[in-house]
């Protein structure tokens, strides 16, 4: 019996055997062990606390192992006999145990078994430590428990959006390009980190990484701290540089202007422009009426039906392709206008304008008490030291939503409610000014451009014109200029108190007929539009509106649509080189216009008014050729030669 017994301990042997074959190449039996490569070096973030959890573990099965090995599993104790003088032993640990004829055998098998059980635990301590390890990171938050060797290695690990506490940033030793990974990271929490940024603003690193990620505070009140907290021991032109790449709402805050003064703390020249101006924007803004009073305003009333009405003209004068080219053409009219308001939207201040007073200027309509108020003599207007051009900020509409806003890349007056932009340039413009019926008075001088994206503008000239002018660009010339005085438009204009509307014609219908044969022309094909001036301006399309007494002449040359506006219905007629009229007058027959025409296109003269119940077109000897009313509409030979150019 026991030679069968003494036959499967020496399997058992031998099998445990080849086990420490395997295993002792790589550590001692019954170790210490190291922990995990990840573990070890003491930088790696979590290399600390990692070892700790592996020690915890491996040290007491180290031990007892230790104590199994090289204590007990020596001491055999005889248990019987294999033969009558050879005795049985027996070698007792506390993890295992042996039993052999020979003592050395049987220490042997012992110290295996204590051995294998060690290794078991050795390989729990590495994956307990190793989850420990993986999760720390994974959680983002490094507590105490993390010493300040590891930060660096955990915050260029760990994900920014993962970390939940910036509060060991305060660690010394934190590289700057692990700082500027944190700031320049869309995912870090500004508020957490906005926290801890006061107590390490002195460090040069901090302050680089700020400027070179162009770190943008989360409020103007987290600005102050900082640049209280960093003082004068930051490097001044660091710091100024961090404090002036910030938002000018951020910048244009008391606490921030309290700090910058005390620790003398500059603005760049456009940041303190634009510091003031927001200012101004902020604090002086006149309160104006709800936009309802503008749509009650008689004159966009008519503009509405002029508007509605402007593609029933496009249509009954166009060739073949109907009112689609027309229709198109406003479309990109308006979409070119869109943009360049977007453009002016998303500039940056070039620092080419600053505060100045306002100086003394005439324009018609109300509002003149405020302006004088508030503008006049006040440090209240922006000028552009580049195009010349002068704004009064409080000269616009305010409010907490900024519904028209100055840019400062040049002068752009962007009125959100109604998607229009104004552009000044030229030193004689003194810029707009919003009446309290939300028409907007344009300057005399200069150059103002007018943007339309959305349904219209409406606005008063010095000479007192009410216009309003439809979706695309219109440039108004004014003094200063060599066509002072002159709207030059791809849009619909309407005249309020002569009821006329003029628009341009797209280029596919104007190469549709000869083109002018006068080369000394400018050939645009927009419409140069004026008032009161007895020549037309030097371009191939041009209108002339003359005012006197009720009546109004048209002179007209080159490409035009034109709408004579009744209360709701029009009478339309057009230039294609000629005056033309249209003898159906689609859906608006018996349209009794309140005033009366000349109508002159250099070649034929037409008087335009109504007689009785209808409106009638008469030619010079007393004919007439056209009646809005129950008129013949077949056309003589003679009158088609005279009104439709064939």
């Amino acid at each position: 019996m026991k030679k069968k017994i003494l036959f499967g301990l020496m399997l058992v042997m031998g099998f445990v055997l080849g086990l420490i074959n395997v295993q002792a190449v790589l550590v001692p039996p019954c170790g210490p062990s190291l922990p995990p490569p990840w573990c070890q070096t003491a930088i790696n973030c979590g290399a600390k606390e990692c070892t700790a959890v592996y020690e915890a573990i491996d040290a007491p099965a180290s031990a007892l192992c230790h104590t199994d090995y090289d204590v007990l599993c020596p001491i055999p104790e005889p248990d019987g006999f294999c033969s009558p003088y050879n005795p049985f032993w027996v070698c007792q640990g506390t993890t295992a145990k042996g039993a052999s004829c020979d003592t050395a055998t049987c220490t042997l098998i012992c110290q295996t078994g204590a051995a294998y059980v060690y290794k078991g635990i050795e390989a729990t301590a590495e994956s307990t430590a190793t989850a420990f390890y993986t999760s720390l990171k994974a959680a983002g938050f490094f507590g105490d428990i993390v010493p300040c060797g590891e930060i660096d290695s955990c915050m260029e690990e760990v994900p920014v959006s993962a970390l939940q506490s910036y509060n060991r940033l305060t660690c010394e030793g934190i590289k700057q390009s692990t700082l500027v990974r944190i700031f320049g990271d869309p995912a870090v929490n500004k508020a957490l980190l906005e926290q801890v940024l006061p107590e390490i603003a002195t460090r040069p690193e901090v302050l680089d990484a700020l400027k070179s990620t162009g770190y943008q505070f989360v409020s103007p009140e987290q600005l102050a701290k900082f640049i209280n907290d960093c003082g004068f021991e930051c490097g001044t032109n660091t710091l100024e540089a961090v404090v002036n790449q910030q938002k000018l709402s951020v910048l244009a805050n008391k606490a921030v202007d309290a700090a910058r003064a005390a620790y003398g703390i500059e603005l760049s020249t456009a940041n303190e422009m634009g510091v003031t101006a927001l200012k101004l924007y902020n604090n002086l803004y006149q309160k104006f009426e709800p936009l309802i009073n503008l749509y009650n305003h008689p004159l966009v009333r008519l503009a509405s039906v002029a508007h509605g009405a402007y593609s029933i003209v496009s249509s009954a004068f166009s060739g073949s392709g109907g009112g689609s080219e027309q229709a198109a053409s406003v479309a990109s009219n308006t979409l070119a206008a869109k943009n360049d308001i977007i453009t002016a939207a998303n500039c940056n201040i070039d620092g080419s304008s600053r505060i100045t007073k306002c100086e003394p200027r005439e324009f018609k309509g109300g509002n003149l008490k405020e302006w004088v108020n508030n503008c006049l003599g006040q440090p209240n207007c922006v000028l552009d030291d580049k195009d010349g051009a002068l704004q009064c900020i409080a000269a616009l509409p305010g409010g907490k939503d900024k519904p028209v806003e100055v840019r400062l890349c040049s002068i752009h007056v962007i009125d959100h409610r109604l998607n229009n932009m104004f552009t000044l340039t030229g030193k004689q413009n003194q810029g707009v000014v919003y009446q309290t019926d939300g028409f907007v008075n344009i300057d005399k001088g200069g150059t103002t451009k007018i943007s339309v994206a959305g349904t219209g503008a409406f606005i008063t000239d010095v000479k007192n014109n009410q216009l309003y002018i439809g979706p695309g660009t219109t440039f108004y010339y004014g003094k200063g200029d060599s066509e002072e005085d002159t709207y030059v438009t791809n849009a619909m204009i309407l005249d309020y108190d002569s009821r006329i509307g003029v628009a341009d014609v797209n280029a596919v219908e104007q190469q549709r007929y000869p083109e002018n044969k006068q080369k000394n022309l400018k050939q645009n094909i927009e419409l140069a539009v004026t008032f009161n001036k007895r020549d037309l301006q030097g371009y191939k399309n041009a209108i002339n509106i003359e005012k006197s007494d009720g009546s109004y002449e048209i002179t007209a040359r080159g490409f035009s649509d034109i709408l004579l506006l009744e209360e709701e219905k029009v009478f339309p007629l057009v230039t294609r080189n000629y005056a033309k009229g249209d003898a159906s007058i689609i859906m608006h027959r018996n349209v009794k216009i309140p005033n009366t025409y000349i109508v002159n296109d250099e070649t034929y003269e037409y008087t335009i008014k109504t007689i009785d119940d209808s409106t009638k077109v008469i030619t010079k000897n007393g004919k007439i050729i056209e009646d809005s009313g129950s008129f013949d509409t077949r056309l003589s030979r003679r009158q088609n030669i005279l009104v439709n150019n064939i």
